[in-house]
């Protein structure tokens, strides 16, 4: 989501220009990627040298603490990448091509630097991986194994937008797209991992009763096999019944007793049952709303600002306040399990073995997920005191109503800002741009109206018809009395004496 961010701010910022040639970009491209597999090779290096000295949970969270890294400097990688080689532009140019005619095209132009980072980022740290994880691991099964975990929501972005582009305007587009996900989504996802479809008949005949205990249930469900297949674990994905599948690892199914499996089970028809994946939609939506609106009215200069901007709140609210919620909604799950198998010894033997098959992560907390030393103290305690998963209980009724109605207001505040012009432009405003590069720029004029690149531009293109040449004039001038550097200064100008002497 971040690299989209970032290209589409790029993009904002520098749609138009002479690029270098393909050969070019390529190498200005390839001598970035060069530095990234040195870096990533390093830091492979030094953390191997750190987690050998180490215990089990501190292994974990440093180990979690250079995948934070890693990611984030393939992302600097990638911005970077995008203003040194143009690729997009100089692909563009090569196939004597306007890419900005099909917005759809022009962005998936946009990820091929991301595409070629990707392995130089991740192949590095083979070794690392390996030290980590269970299994009989190559360098290919490796980066497999990471295209299909990380490259997935970046690729399945590209047909949303697709659609989005195509359809006509605003309020048709937001439910269409999230119509075309719901569906979707699910079965991609189980395409993207390679899981295969659940036949065990004991296993189907044990989630179809544990349904009807539930009062609700999945359409399909899946073996899936993250880590090589040696992890344990679950995972309920859809919101609509009909593309809602339910992930179980093999390994879990070989490990757990009857009681603890039934347990993992009830917790995944837990989420079903109270809706959480509708409201981890609905406060994901709001998490964005707000950062776009935020980055709508901060004192930013350009496009490509205010689009890293809303990247940055968004790490911020996923990383704080929907990892609040998030583990609020794990602990109501928890309590299903409890309630609905009539004790908590199934949920909590099944936590106590999930950690000691993870590392003897115990006392591990993540940012969506209290510590299973933490969850399982709950879990007890709740069963003593049958107050406390009613309390909760309330407690995730209020956050959901919150969400709900912060994200219907900023849903409205959002379309506020658009219709005043200071936030991010409709979608049929951005594709009269990518259809227009003279509409862009007065686009970009309206909603930027102290930057001087956008008269700077238009000036450029106007120039160019002898009887726009008055108004070129003017925006040139307009430019080079907006412009706080020499250098942009120094090129309008330039531009508004050629213009004045009446050459094209």
């Amino acid at each position: 989501m971040m690299a989209v961010m970032l290209f589409l701010g790029y993009y904002g910022e520098n749609p138009i220009g002479t690029p270098p040639a393909l050969i070019d970009s390529l190498s200005f491209l390839g001598l970035r990627a060069g530095v990234l597999f040195l870096i990533a090779s390093l830091l492979n290096r030094c953390a191997l040298a750190l987690i050998r000295r180490r215990g089990a949970e501190s292994r974990r969270r440093l180990a979690a603490g250079v995948d934070i890294g890693l990611r984030l400097l393939l992302l600097a990688a990638y911005a970077d990448g995008l203003e040194s080689s143009a690729l997009p532009w100089s692909l563009a140019r090569a196939l004597g091509r306007d890419l900005s005619q099909n917005a759809f095209a022009f962005q998936l132009a946009g990820i091929l630097p991301f595409l070629l980072l990707f392995p130089c980022a991740w192949l590095p740290m083979f070794g690392l991986h390996r030290e980590m994880s269970f299994g009989n691991w190559t360098r290919a099964s490796f980066l497999i194994h990471k295209i299909r975990y990380n490259l997935f929501l970046l690729l399945a972005w590209l047909p949303f937008a697709a659609v989005a582009d195509w359809l006509s305007g605003f309020l048709l587009a937001i439910p269409a797209v999230f119509l075309l996900a719901a569906w979707t989504f699910p079965l991609i996802l189980a395409r993207a991992w390679g899981c295969r479809r659940l036949t065990d008949p004991e296993t189907l005949s044990r989630l179809a009763r544990l349904e009807t205990t539930a009062g609700t249930g999945f359409s399909r469900a899946y073996l899936w096999e993250p880590g090589g297949g040696y992890a344990e674990n679950a995972a309920a994905v859809g919101i609509l019944r009909p593309f809602r599948y339910l992930f179980l690892t093999p390994s879990l199914l070989r490990n757990m007793s009857g009681p603890e499996l039934d347990a993992v089970i009830l917790h995944e028809l837990g989420h079903v049952r109270h809706r959480h994946l509708l409201f981890y939609f609905f406060s994901s939506l709001a998490g964005v709303n707000a950062s776009v609106v935020i980055a709508a009215v901060l004192p930013l200069t350009g496009p490509g600002e205010r689009f890293a901007a809303v990247a940055i709140l968004l790490l911020i609210y996923f990383r704080l306040i929907f990892g609040w919620l998030s583990r609020n909604m794990e602990r109501q799950a928890d309590l299903f399990a409890m309630q609905k198998s009539g004790s908590a010894s199934g949920i909590a033997n099944a936590l106590e073995k999930l950690a000691l098959a993870a590392g003897r992560i115990r006392l591990a907390g993540s940012w969506h997920h209290w510590s299973i030393a933490e969850r399982v103290r709950f879990l007890r305690q709740a069963e003593n005191q049958p107050a406390l998963a009613r309390r909760h209980g309330g407690k995730v009724f209020l956050l959901k109503l919150s969400g709900y109605l912060a994200s219907i207001a900023l849903l409205i505040l959002l379309a506020l800002t658009a219709l005043a012009g200071i936030g991010t432009p409709s979608l049929a405003d951005q594709r009269e741009t990518t259809v227009n590069p003279e509409a862009h720029w007065r686009l970009v004029m309206r909603l930027l109206p102290d930057h001087p690149v956008p008269p700077l531009q238009l000036a450029y293109l106007l120039g160019k018809r002898a009887d726009a040449r008055p108004e070129a004039l003017r925006l040139a001038r307009s430019a080079s009395s907006l412009a706080v550097d020499g250098e942009g200064r120094a090129a309008a100008d330039k531009l508004a004496r050629e213009l004045a002497m009446g050459a094209p």
